[in-house]
């Protein structure tokens, strides 16, 4: 497995959180702003990585929750409507910055996220035709390409039916160029008992 500190820059500032309601991600973002203000970071960077939040917060609150059939709970429902989660479920959410480096790690504790899936999203969206984009109530099916697509480096980590772990990097360097001219580098890692 690979670890969030592992990722990091030595001089990191690092805050967690547990949300257990979807829209708890404003006070994420809050926090966003104030740790990019902290560093004096490129302040293009700043809705790159609010973006970045967004879609993998999207995923832990709409996509992964199942019931006991492993059928999805709120797949389908518009974005703006709240998901509430026991706290048993909470998604677990790392932020990092440093003077060169932003960082986020997402964890849902359900695991429903399967590396086909993965795989089959990646390519779907990066195929220019009508498929590109899921059409539905629920999202469009982008956000990991997203992610892929803006991010330094992407870490999926899946353990089937126990838990996904997503971890994006942005680095300073990376601000100048155009975000969609170059994908992640990205590590998929399946976790077997």
């Amino acid at each position: 497995m690979i670890q969030f500190n592992d990722l990091l820059e030595a001089q990191s500032q690092k805050t967690d959180f547990r949300l257990t309601s979807s829209l708890q991600k404003n006070a994420l973002f809050d926090t966003i702003c104030l740790q990019f203000g902290s560093v004096r970071m490129p302040s293009r960077m700043l809705g790159v990585a609010q973006n970045l939040a967004d879609e993998l917060l999207s995923n832990a609150f709409y996509n992964a929750p199942m019931d006991e059939s492993g059928n999805p709970l709120y797949r389908d429902w518009d974005r703006r409507r709240e998901v509430v989660l026991p706290d048993a479920s909470a998604v677990e959410v790392d932020l990092a910055i440093s003077k060169q480096q932003w960082a986020i790690r997402v964890r849902d504790p359900f695991g429903s996220l399967t590396v086909k899936a993965v795989r089959d999203n990646i390519a779907r969206a990066a195929t220019k035709n009508d498929n590109q984009v899921r059409m539905g109530s629920g999202g469009a099916g982008l956000g990991l390409f997203m992610v892929l697509s803006t991010a330094s480096k992407m870490v999926i980590q899946i353990a089937a039916n126990q838990w996904t772990e997503i971890i994006a990097t942005l680095e300073v360097r990376a601000a100048h160029r155009n975000f969609d001219q170059k994908l992640a580098d990205l590590q998929i890692v399946e976790v077997l008992d």
